[in-house]
């Protein structure tokens, strides 16, 4: 009798990805502990580093963030990260189903979660919140860097780092400590994770049969619907070639 084939690794993300992972999850995280110190202190009127300090620091990671993402777009596999923007940030209502059954799942483990690509909903949710937030953080940023007593400013940068903050805890707690999705910090460490975790997690990017027949049914649910757009919409057409052809007659 043979022995069980091992559980060989499968490539989840190319340098160029990884690379660009880090370039923005540094500076990114080196804000979010700097302003929220920065905003802690002076909520609760207590000093627990030197706010000079503090403030160096975040402005030096707020331009580093910006310009550590523009070198990854210029130097590496544009393609695969574009690409990636715009798996991070579509939703379908598979998405929304995997959002709602995930809570259950937490109580449940042995409940089944939609399929999923690339990356799953939560993931998307951080995803398309970064895309949006980064900008709003450089540009309130700035203004409050340069133009004093910016009120509304602060209130966006605030409103934008509350917001974040609880998805990005998430999102850390998913990749260093739940058990059965830790696994995943190795794809952002060397691009590469156990085929079977791949294919239990991400079964539409990997191939797993549950992923091949959820996508079989998706892409004849997409047909049926182009196939009836198609019917709606030559339908108004056929209705003006009728009086034409009453008025041949």
């Amino acid at each position: 009798m043979s022995a069980p084939s091992p559980d060989r690794m499968v490539e989840r993300f190319s340098p160029t990805e990884i690379a660009f992972h880090w370039a923005q999850a540094i500076p990114y995280i080196v804000l979010l502990v700097t302003g929220g110190v920065l905003f802690a202190e002076r909520f609760f009127d207590l000093e627990i580093v030197s706010q000079e300090t503090l403030i160096d620091v975040h402005r030096v990671a707020g331009l580093a963030l910006p310009l550590c993402i523009l070198l990854v777009v210029l130097g590496g596999d544009r393609r695969a990260l574009f690409r990636n923007l715009r798996l991070g940030t579509s939703f379908s209502r598979t998405d929304g189903r995997w959002l709602a059954t995930k809570a259950l799942h937490a109580l449940q483990p042995d409940t089944e979660l939609p399929p999923m690509g690339k990356f799953n909903a939560g993931q998307k949710l951080n995803f398309t919140a970064q895309v949006i937030a980064v900008p709003v953080f450089f540009v309130t940023g700035l203004t409050m860097w340069f133009v004093h007593g910016q009120l509304l400013s602060w209130f966006v940068h605030v409103a934008a780092f509350l917001l974040v903050l609880p998805l990005l805890t998430g999102h850390l707690y998913m990749a260093l400590i739940n058990p059965s999705t830790r696994e995943s910090i190795t794809s952002v460490i060397h691009g590469r994770v156990r085929k079977s975790w791949a294919r239990r997690h991400h079964p539409l990017e990997y191939g797993h049969p549950l992923g091949d027949r959820y996508a079989n049914d998706s892409r004849s649910a997409e047909s049926r619907k182009r196939r009836s757009q198609d019917r709606r919409s030559s339908a108004p057409r056929a209705a003006r070639r009728l009086p034409e052809d009453e008025h041949a007659r």
